[in-house]
């Protein structure tokens, strides 16, 4: 069980660490870099806490925007985005807003929100545990918008994909089963079930023919999580979180062989 999650200051080296934003979930990118760091050429035996900070009930990384670090949790009742300073952890503002409580069973042992804030043009954009999507000032705190698209219809284990903010849009993974469909749903055994089988004869195929279900494989450019039975009604979003990708505007052909 989660009791409480906390966000601390490290120091590393003496100044041997670029500065870098790390605005959202994976970075300023989304693909989990940082640009201009110059590893130390030893690394200390034990890294020294500068600071640390309380700040409630989650499963969730901060995000660094300048000289600031902004997270999302959960206090009792109510969601918490907390702006804290990254140089000694002291509280800046704390916005606060009523949050469901999640059902067993999934919810119980991870009450609180499973999403990264995401930084941008002065907002911060969340996703509370529930489907709550929040826009809130970065400087002040103070709440912008607030939106739930789809009241009590989350997925089995409650929403844990991160927003993306892209061209002036949020973009939120959201859907999935009222809370009498997320209790004892037996089907997602047997899709699993057939997921393996047809994993294994993909699998197969490709190392004898070097096709893949009697095609050559392109380049793969984007994968979703869309969850299963995904165009029905009930379709449950999984816990992969968008991002960007450049669309190729013709397709390549594969080296040696005929462009299927």
């Amino acid at each position: 069980l989660l009791q409480a999650a906390i966000v601390g200051g490290l120091l590393v080296s003496a100044a041997a660490v670029t500065a870098q934003d790390w605005p959202q979930w994976r970075g300023a990118n989304r693909d989990a870099k940082v640009a201009g760091f110059k590893a130390p050429a030893t690394w200390p035996t034990q890294l020294t806490p500068k600071w640390k900070q309380t700040v409630g009930l989650g499963d969730t990384t901060p995000a660094l925007v300048g000289d600031r670090l902004f997270v999302l949790s959960r206090v009792d009742a109510e969601e918490n985005v907390i702006c804290l300073s990254a140089a000694d952890g002291k509280e800046i503002w704390r916005q606060k807003y009523a949050a469901p409580q999640p059902a067993a069973p999934s919810g119980t042992a991870h009450a609180g929100p499973r999403s990264s804030p995401a930084v941008a043009d002065g907002k911060v954009v969340l996703l509370g545990v529930s489907g709550m999507v929040t826009c809130v000032d970065a400087n002040t705190g103070k709440q912008v918008w607030q939106k739930e698209e789809m009241p009590k219809t989350v997925p089995r284990f409650f929403t844990s994909s991160s927003p993306l903010v892209a061209a002036g849009l949020a973009v939120v993974q959201l859907g999935g089963h009222t809370a009498a469909q997320n209790v004892g749903v037996p089907d997602d055994f047997i899709l699993l079930f057939v997921a393996l089988i047809l994993l294994f004869m993909a699998v197969t195929d490709l190392l004898r023919t070097g096709r893949l279900f009697g095609r050559r494989p392109r380049e793969i450019v984007a994968v979703t999580g869309a969850g299963s039975r995904t165009g029905s009604p009930t379709a449950r979003p999984g816990a992969p979180s968008p991002a960007p990708f450049a669309a190729p505007t013709a397709p390549s052909p594969v080296p040696g062989g005929s462009d299927e």
